[in-house]
């Protein structure tokens, strides 16, 4: 019975030494997630038989106001620019203009044809 106590008070301190070593309680910081974007987060305001002219359109070419005309459609992408798998650079070349050709490139998956909806809020004024 006593080389129990003693073994088990020998692997206490075994235990308590390695916690130390190894970093004991000291926090590290965990790489969060981003939040994957919601439907109801990202959709802007679309008003039925809303349309912009181009110059309009240029207006909006920040990074915290940004909008692409696709095929005649004008889309508000400034909720979905954090969430770019491209990176924002990739996307300000052309914020406020037409984006139609790099749009359909073969850089973006067939799933592009399915988020870009949600950004609809007009149409181009000819």
């Amino acid at each position: 019975m006593q080389v129990d106590v003693v073994t088990l008070a020998l692997g206490a301190v075994v235990v308590v030494a390695l916690f130390f070593i190894l970093g004991g309680s000291k926090s590290k910081p965990v790489a969060k997630k981003s939040a994957p974007v919601t439907k109801e987060a990202k959709r802007p305001t679309y008003v039925p038989g809303t349309t912009f002219t181009a110059e309009e359109v240029a207006k909006h070419s920040s990074e915290d106001d940004m909008w692409f005309i696709i095929d005649g459609k004008i889309y508000d992408i400034t909720s979905y620019i954090s969430s770019h798998p491209g990176g924002v650079d990739a996307l300000k070349r052309h914020a406020g203009k037409d984006a139609s050709k790099p749009f359909h490139g073969e850089q973006h998956a067939s799933s592009v044809g399915d988020i870009i909806p949600d950004f609809y809020i007009g149409d181009l004024k000819q």
